[in-house]
């Protein structure tokens, strides 16, 4: 539990809060015990939650607040269908339905208002980013392939954080503090600001946020020469306690310009960095069988870690009476720095069977990854002869470079006598440089066949290219090599959706949507390698160069419904996904790994939610999923996956339920009381 106080400039909301997150998919602010209808931008226009025909879940600046939530894995584990896997701040793998990313390109989009960001793909693997969550309108999680409007990468679905913009009418400005304390570790703090200033009244106004938060470690550094490879409890012989601790600082600026009713552009700035003095890494069995929050090395590395983002974007909107045209510009730019301590795996591979000294042997890994997006869309305010439309063209241009450093100072004098030359002290360098371009036409049309009954059709053309230049040298690196990768391909997605209103307080829908995932470059092997490859039936000397695509259909029906004069609000989904020619991680005995394309898979499951408002100050919310995501078909015997085996961070069962009472203290002064639960199963 914590105590958390906000500050503003009129009120004061003190509340009990556990640190979990929890799930609200409705902005409850009440009129007479109702729950107030939500808008989001989930098709490129603004319209109601539920004349969307497509599974969202939304969470309002207000249901943030109240949770606690910082930062993704505080509100992510109570989002119906929404699983990660947590590596520490900026290191969270995402998927939607059990379509996972644990290997190659992401599944999910992730998106800041309109901007699409680059993450993880074949050459550089980096992962989600974790922007604060001080001052963000609302976030949109689209369940299943939004492929049509979103684009390559939103295969499993997409993230969407939707930002405050200015507001030109009034002065403004708040303060929060928060603090709370992490089980097996110290206190944590932070504190965000905010000042919303007019320029010029009802034309021009600039938001400015800032924010820094501490957050304290938890994982204690085991380290010592051990007797063995493996430890054991006895052989601990120094521990330094509370790494991973966290500091996250950044800020926001938002200046928005309408000179007139039908003309608006707005200019963003977004800088954000996180510095850790470890990972959040655990040693597992045999060395570690109680699974204690430990991480167990042979001697005393540092594992520094520090990413840092900026994103700059421009947007302009022209209201045309019943069109709308709208034009985005961003610049994205990320510096990710890491420190891993690779000494247990040279002391397993080489130091132990060679009977020589254990060497500290940091693994240095420096990435920075750059894309311009432009986008540029026209859609119908109003219906035009029935019909609504969006039509648009998109372009990004990345440029991931990676640089790679395991050189280890003394191992060439100590090891080339026992028959292991390192001229350089080198293991592994590298330097990778890729660039990758996607460009896209797409459109979305819709037909209101009835007054209760309305069609839609989407397509979308991709043409993505992709290619990279790497140098290698070291032990690993063949003592000097380099290699070159070529991608191309052209594809296209579709969507189709049913959507009738029996009621204005129901809706019924029926969805199939096509998704994919980009191909990639296949990355260097060692010489070393040579003799896995041959067993694979590969030539070394021409090893795979490019994994291609893999891609879904999703077929879904859905109800979105509303009773006793809007106190509840109840939501279900069946879905059913077709996975192929999946994105797999082919594993080598001498130690490195190849992608490839192998295989079938199927997630199929029923999703439930619901937010209950029986009195003024009472509320529930409750969230059910059940997935079950397995292969269809063997894979590869170098894959190792069996036809039945589940896929890889996909729990069957996850529930999230949060109930919240609040009152008024005195004038200007509320409080509340908020309780969370949320399961997660095995995956």
């Amino acid at each position: 539990m914590r105590l958390r106080v906000l500050l503003v400039p009129t009120m004061i909301v003190i509340g009990l809060a556990p640190y979990a997150a929890l799930f609200a998919q409705t902005e409850q602010i009440k009129e007479q015990g109702k729950l107030e209808e939500v808008l989001v931008t989930a098709q490129r226009r603004e319209e109601a939650v539920r004349d969307v025909p497509i599974a969202i879940s939304v969470l309002s600046q207000q249901a943030i607040e109240s949770m606690g939530a910082e930062s993704f894995v505080d509100f992510a584990r109570a989002v119906p269908g929404l699983q990660f896997r947590d590596a520490g701040p900026g290191r969270v793998k995402l998927s939607i339905r059990g379509i996972s990313s644990g290997t190659g390109a992401a599944t999910v989009g992730y998106y800041i208002d309109d901007v699409p960001l680059p993450t993880n793909n074949g050459f550089i693997n980096l992962v989600t980013i974790d922007p604060n969550l001080f001052d963000i309108q609302r976030i949109e999680v689209l369940r299943g392939p939004q492929g049509t409007l979103y684009g390559a990468g939103s295969m499993g679905g997409t993230v969407k954080y939707v930002m405050n913009r200015p507001d030109s009418t009034k002065f403004g400005s708040r303060i929060m503090l928060t603090g709370s304390g992490t089980t097996h570790g110290g206190p944590n703090a932070g504190i965000d600001a905010l000042v919303n200033a007019p320029l010029i009244t009802d034309q021009l106004a600039f938001r400015l946020v800032g924010f820094y938060h501490y957050n304290d470690g938890f994982i204690d550094r085991i380290y010592g020469p051990p007797p063995s490879v493996f430890y054991k409890d006895n052989d601990l012989i120094n521990r330094t306690r509370n790494t991973a601790n966290e500091r996250t600082s950044g800020a926001r600026g938002v200046l928005e310009y309408k000179p007139t009713d039908r003309f608006r552009f707005t200019l963003s700035a977004f800088h954000q960095s996180t510095d850790m003095n470890g990972l959040r890494y655990v040693t597992g069995p045999p060395s570690n069988p109680n699974m204690f929050l430990q991480f167990r090395q042979p001697l005393n590395v540092e594992e520094p870690y520090s990413d840092q983002f900026n994103l700059y974007d421009f947007t302009a909107s022209l209201d045309l009476g019943k069109l709308n045209l709208t034009a985005i510009a961003s610049h994205f730019i990320r510096l990710f720095n890491m420190v891993e301590d690779g000494t247990i795996h040279l002391t397993r591979f080489f130091y132990a069977p060679l009977g020589g000294p254990i060497l500290p042997g940091p693994l240095e890994e420096i990435t920075n990854q750059s894309s311009n997006t432009y986008e540029a869309r026209l859609s119908t305010v109003d219906p035009l002869y029935g019909f609504h439309f969006l039509v648009g063209f998109f372009s990004q241009h990345r440029t991931p470079l990676r640089w790679a450093n395991w050189v280890v100072p003394g191992a060439n004098a100590a090891y080339q006598p026992l028959g292991l030359p390192l001229p350089g002290d080198n293991f592994y360098t590298n330097q990778t440089h890729a660039t990758e371009d996607e460009t896209a036409v797409f459109g979305e049309v819709s037909y209101q066949v009835t007054e209760r009954f309305k069609a839609t059709a989407g397509l979308r053309h991709f043409n993505l290219k992709s290619s990279s230049d790497s140098v290698f040298n070291g032990l690993f690196g063949n003592g000097g090599a380099t290699s070159t990768t070529h991608f191309a391909s052209d594809k296209n997605n579709a969507k189709f959706a049913l959507t009738w209103e029996p009621s204005r307080d129901a809706t019924l829908y029926a969805t199939a949507a096509q998704g994919l995932r980009p191909g990639t470059g296949v990355g260097f092997l060692p010489h070393l390698c040579d003799a896995d490859l041959i067993a694979l039936g590969l030539d070394p000397n021409r090893p795979p160069t490019q994994v291609n695509p893999d891609s879904v259909w999703s077929y879904e029906v859905g109800a979105k419904t509303a009773w006793l004069g809007r106190r509840i609000e109840a939501n279900a989904a069946l879905f059913d996904i077709e996975w192929k020619d999946i994105q797999q991680t082919v594993f080598l005995q001498c130690g490195f790994n190849i992608l490839a394309n192998a295989g079938k898979a199927r997630s199929k499951g029923v999703e439930l939610e619901s937010d209950i408002s029986p009195t003024d100050r009472f509320e529930l919310s409750v969230a059910f999923t059940y997935q079950d995501a397995a292969l269809v078909q063997d894979t590869p015997p170098s894959v190792g996956g069996k036809k039945g085996d589940r896929i890889q961070d996909v729990p069957k069962i996850q529930f999230g339920g949060a109930a919240q009472y609040h009152w008024p203290i005195m004038q200007g002064y509320n409080g509340f009381l908020r309780a969370d639960v949320q399961y997660t199963g095995l995956s």
